[in-house]
């Protein structure tokens, strides 16, 4: 997680993340990303966010695609309830979705729900499939606080988007 943190924040600055000095070498931090191996929920994120904060193409080799990167992120959800956690497995222990994992998700996908297909590079399939995975995820953060019954009425005016 720290080299995609580096991307999004070396792009926060303003310098570009694929052609970084480091070391006194010239390095693209993208093309180094692409050699890490993505296990958790918050992998997927972060290297979704790290991409887009960017605006970076990976190469027509990179295992970083884009459209490929969204269908493995929106995979990882809870079939029971369509919302995530933070290792993608609802068995045993890290059994439950989680509201924060999901807030998480839903901001990487933020992009790619708001705007054309033609300004995100991906498919128009990947595309719908995002607009259906963001508003189940808005439906399960809304009846969290219902649901584990840990928010009275009051409470709940304050969980309404």
């Amino acid at each position: 997680m720290m080299l995609k943190k580096m991307i999004m924040l070396v792009e926060a600055y303003g310098y570009d993340a694929s052609a970084y000095e480091m070391n006194g070498k010239i390095v693209n931090l993208y093309d180094m990303l692409s050699e890490f191996e993505l296990s958790f929920t918050n992998d997927y994120v972060f290297a979704l966010e790290a991409l887009h904060s960017g605006n970076y193409s990976p190469a027509k080799d990179s295992k970083l695609d884009k459209d490929q990167l969204i269908k493995d992120l929106i995979a990882l959800r809870n079939p029971a309830d369509h919302a995530w956690n933070y290792t993608g497995d609802y068995t045993g222990t890290w059994g439950s979705s989680d509201t924060d994992t999901t807030a998480m998700v839903l901001t990487a996908l933020a992009p790619y729900y708001n705007l054309p297909e033609s300004e995100t590079g991906i498919s128009k399939e990947t595309k719908d499939a995002v607009k259906q995975a963001v508003e189940e995820g808005f439906t399960y953060l809304k009846e969290f606080p219902k649901k584990e019954k840990w928010c009275d009425e009051k409470c709940l005016v304050k969980w309404q988007f």
